[in-house]
């Protein structure tokens, strides 16, 4: 048991694909939204002996048949990827959903940035997105993405597809909307076409790396602002947009 967990918890860091399935959630905050939600299910709590009473009563009050795992200081120490160890390390896997058509939400393409991941995901949870598509770049289950969501990864479903089977999961009545510098200012745009739209955020760095007509998107949107500021952050822009449509 100890040395499943202890596995898990490197091929998870390595970044091994076949491990994609491993969620790593570190805290007390953190480590709670996984137990309520509908998407995982808890496997292992590792602890230390101070926090020990704290993560049998995390186990208790949510009724959890997951394995409680305790290891010195040290160790918990050299096993978490934060700065400031918790004493608290949550191992979850990710249940098999029925997943049919997408409504509308945010695409995230090619996005590298992890940090950017979970902030998209932790605005998506506050507008009651029930999924984020994400196409290429990082993936879900990377501790940044975790901790920068602050835990509400665990009511999103985050779908890794394709370009191709993006458009085959989403509804073809719901238009596909373009995030970028040169588009049309979202305050132009009637509000329940953007409500109902499909949200495409590129690149950090470089947005989208095919042609935009490859994309077929119906329109490009963009943020009106100061001509001396270029361009926002992807997930401030993404949230700014994200309350224009769904807040």
């Amino acid at each position: 048991m100890k040395k499943e967990a202890l596995m898990i918890l490197s091929m998870v860091k390595k970044g091994k694909k076949e491990y994609e399935k491993y969620y790593i959630a570190e805290g007390k905050r953190v480590c709670k939204e996984f137990f309520i939600s509908s998407l995982f299910n808890p496997l292992y709590i590792l602890c230390t002996k101070t926090s020990l009473e704290e993560s049998e009563k995390i186990k208790k009050i949510h009724n959890s048949e997951c394995n409680l795992i305790i290891l010195p200081d040290n160790k918990m120490n050299y096993l978490s990827n934060l700065s400031t160890p918790p004493g608290i390390i949550l191992i979850a896997t990710k249940k098999k959903i029925n997943e049919g058509t997408l409504s509308p939400t945010f695409v995230f393409i090619e996005g590298n940035n992890p940090l950017n991941l979970g902030s998209i995901i932790r605005t998506s949870c506050a507008l009651s997105r029930k999924e984020v598509v994400c196409i290429g770049g990082c993936h879900a289950n990377n501790y940044k993405v975790i901790q920068a969501s602050a835990g509400t990864i665990a009511h999103v479903n985050v779908r890794r597809l394709s370009w191709k089977e993006f458009l085959e999961n989403k509804s073809p009545e719901c238009p596909l909307y373009l995030l970028d510098s040169n588009g049309r200012p979202i305050d132009s745009i009637i509000q329940s076409n953007l409500h109902n739209a499909y949200i495409v955020i590129g690149n950090e760095a470089h947005g989208i790396s095919k042609k935009k007509s490859d994309y077929s998107f119906d329109e490009i949107i963009s943020i009106p602002m100061n001509k001396k500021c270029e361009s926002l952050n992807v997930a401030i822009a993404s949230a700014i947009v994200g309350y224009q449509a769904w807040g």
